[in-house]
């Protein structure tokens, strides 16, 4: 009985596959936008590097016919970019693009590389193998443990900051869960209205704790401080933040002394599970050199927002729609700063900072002011045991917000998906190029993009149930199509 003929499968269709999936899949819709002209040293590298390997499979095709394919492939890419969110189309990397393609091409040329691989069976175990790591890691970077609390289950204390350590750089939580933060720039402690307080002059002086999953809750939230304020910056002067985005699409969640409605007054600003922006301003103007406890309060169940001055509610302003349920952040916990930025650093005192899993009640805020101790027993020692959890409640997004409401790794997940089409497709016709092999190849690379939108993102547009499979399985049908008989 004779063996079946070794199978070759070209790459070229598989490339260009992966190459669209990298830079013209969309996970959301946005208004079009012009292209970019700024350069960027790191992103141009990135570029060239990314089309290095499609001139290498068109090194079959004359010089100028394999430049104008990919130049035409990339400013079809960039346009299509102007049209998706967490992407910026530029003309430059439609340079960076060719000349990528260009250098590849050379390599092939100089080296004889040939745009085809011969399947042998033992190449199943080792793509399969991969196919399963590019999946599980783009899992574990898109989509972190999450802290069900104040969702999926009863909220509680998540941290306590009370800043009456001795001395040294830390800033140890006294909450269950020991997030300690770490003191930045000339931030000291001084005397405060019941303890210690942190001390912070302005730009540069801040606390900076960590990514935590206790921080990133989808559910309920109080966050409160007392504060004192020395002078202002122009913006938001930042209490306590994780918040990362500009309005009006925004992660995360920031306490903070705002001029957003006019006179300086509390603000409590959060991102809902699309990125959408929501906020609720106080009422009171604040004024400096007096100690103020605020409380900024989201209760997921009963869809409010509220600010509480001095334990009495102080609601103005609302920003947005209040929904019921948030979407968590992926920055560092930060007291007296937001993320990276130095305009917004708080200038003044700030004591007993405390973070809560649920929304506390309005006579919880009130006894916790009447008492002049910032250490209520709202809830402190009522330890709530659960696991972190992987999911949230479905999205009702129907465009991904811009600019980056749901970071990078989003929008990576279409070459990961196309990634593991191809790869599947390869481990399964190495030991099935026959019959049902194909058919097989084409299911598995459709039910990979549905398991990687499932696990790996929760706050992706609905048109992505339709994209993430159909991008799974062209890539391995790009594969199944390329195979080729080897000549005896």
């Amino acid at each position: 009985m004779s063996k079946p003929p070794a199978i070759h499968v070209d790459l070229r269709a598989p490339v260009i596959a992966l190459i669209l999936a990298a830079t013209a899949v969309p996970v959301g819709i946005r208004p079009p936008v012009g292209f970019d002209h700024s350069i960027g040293l790191y992103d141009f590298l990135q570029n060239v590097a990314g089309y290095l390997p499609l001139g290498m499979v068109l090194n079959g095709l004359r010089w100028h016919r394999a430049l104008m394919a990919a130049a035409g492939l990339s400013l079809l890419a960039e346009s299509l970019q102007c049209l998706m969110p967490l992407r910026d189309p530029s003309f430059t990397d439609v340079i960076a693009n060719t000349a990528g393609a260009a250098a590849g091409y050379g390599l092939a040329k100089a080296v004889g590389f040939k745009p085809l691989v011969t399947l042998r069976s033992w190449m199943a175990a080792p793509a399969l193998l991969i196919a399963a790591g590019v999946v599980w890691l783009a899992i574990e970077n898109a989509n972190p443990d999450l802290n069900g609390r104040g969702s999926a289950t009863a909220g509680t204390l998540e941290a306590h900051w009370a800043f009456d350590e001795a001395d040294g750089p830390l800033a140890v939580d006294s909450g269950p869960n020991g997030l300690n933060g770490v003191l930045h720039g000339k931030a000291r402690r001084v005397r405060g209205p019941h303890g210690s307080a942190l001390s912070l002059g302005g730009k540069g002086d801040y606390v900076v704790t960590s990514d935590a999953m206790e921080f990133r809750m989808t559910g309920s939230l109080t966050v409160s401080a007392w504060i004192n304020i020395r002078s202002n910056p122009q913006d938001d002067a930042v209490i306590v933040s994780d918040l990362d985005g500009d309005g009006p699409f925004s992660t995360g969640f920031q306490l903070d002394t705002t001029v957003d409605t006019g006179p300086r007054t509390v603000g409590f600003k959060l991102g809902d599970s699309c990125g959408r922006y929501f906020a609720r301003y106080g009422a009171t103007p604040l004024l400096a050199d007096r100690w103020y406890l605020i409380t900024g309060t989201y209760d997921s169940a009963q869809r409010t927002i509220d600010v509480y001055l001095d334990g009495k509610q102080d609601d103005g302003r609302l920003d947005g729609v209040v929904p019921d349920s948030r979407r968590h952040s992926r920055k560092p916990l930060r007291i007296g700063r937001r993320t990276e930025s130095e305009l917004f650093d708080f200038s003044g005192l700030i004591a007993d900072v405390r973070i809560y899993s649920r929304a506390l009640s309005e006579g919880e805020v009130a006894a916790a002011f009447a008492a002049k101790d910032p250490s209520p027993t709202m809830n402190a020692e009522r330890r709530v045991q659960s696991a972190p959890v992987r999911t949230a409640p479905p999205s009702s997004c129907v465009t991904l917000p811009d600019p980056r409401g749901a970071k990078i790794a989003d929008a990576r997940l279409p070459t990961v998906v196309a990634c593991f089409g191809v790869l599947i497709s390869i481990a399964i016709l190495a030991l099935f190029s026959r019959g049902f092999g194909p058919v097989v190849a084409i299911a598995a690379g459709a039910i990979g993009g549905y398991v990687v939108l499932h696990f790996a993102t929760f706050a992706l547009p609905v048109l992505n149930l339709v994209t993430f499979p159909l991008t799974g399985a062209i890539a391995a049908l790009c594969v199944v199509a390329s195979r080729k008989a080897a000549s005896k």
